[in-house]
């Protein structure tokens, strides 16, 4: 298991940064330092979800590119419900969506990878 950057609940998943944004913009690459992406969920009407990557190992995503990482959601229990293990949604920066994450495991249930 990789090492987390700060203690918080961790959900493991594969990220992928698209090369164009839903309104057509270019996407920038994915800085884990300074990005706080959103999760889009569309099962109660349009919900944004922020969350960080909470990987030590992944540093920078670039368009194009799809990476198996660790995150953490601001509101843990709500994403839970709206993004259960083996969920694929969107994500953005709250305005329009950048790429696709899809829930492979947490870290409560480790061994239930999908």
């Amino acid at each position: 298991m990789s090492t987390p950057v700060f203690p918080a609940p961790r959900v493991l998943t594969n990220l992928r940064l698209d090369e164009v944004s839903s309104t057509g913009d270019v996407v920038l690459p994915l800085d884990s330092s300074n990005a706080r992406p959103s999760a889009l969920s569309l099962s109660n009407g349009m919900i944004w979800f922020g969350f960080v990557i909470n990987d030590f190992h992944i540093q920078t995503i670039q368009p194009g590119e799809e990476v198996t990482c660790w995150v953490s959601f601001f509101n843990h229990e709500g994403a839970l419900k709206s993004f259960p293990p083996g969920a694929s949604f969107l994500f953005g920066d709250g305005v329009a969506t950048r790429g696709v994450v899809k829930i492979v495991a947490t870290e409560t249930e480790p061994d239930r990878v999908l």
